[in-house]
């Protein structure tokens, strides 16, 4: 068996796949949109890490305020100094 997961963008679009998928008699199942607390409670410690950076700094953004997070050139610096330590991916 495999799955394929699907993000459609309108309400038109899901509706399209949906009868598409049911003119060709495939089955599906429609999962609702994971929440953000169950995904980041599956995060390690040092990808949590990262992610509340990388949140911090998109709220930060989206709010109009400056960004204390480092630069673009520190943070692939530090990612591939972490990735070299296999401690970032698991």
């Amino acid at each position: 068996m495999e799955s394929i997961t699907v993000f459609a963008k309108t309400d038109e679009q899901s509706r399209t796949i949906k009868a598409f998928l049911k003119a060709l008699s495939i089955n599906y199942i429609q999962t609702p949109q994971p929440e953000l607390d169950k995904l980041e409670s599956k995060l390690t410690k040092e990808q949590k890490k990262w992610w509340l950076e990388l949140k911090t700094g998109i709220t930060n953004i989206h709010a109009g305020k400056k960004n204390d997070s480092m630069d673009l050139e520190d943070f692939l610096k530090e990612l591939a100094d972490e990735d070299k330590g296999g401690s970032l991916v698991s």
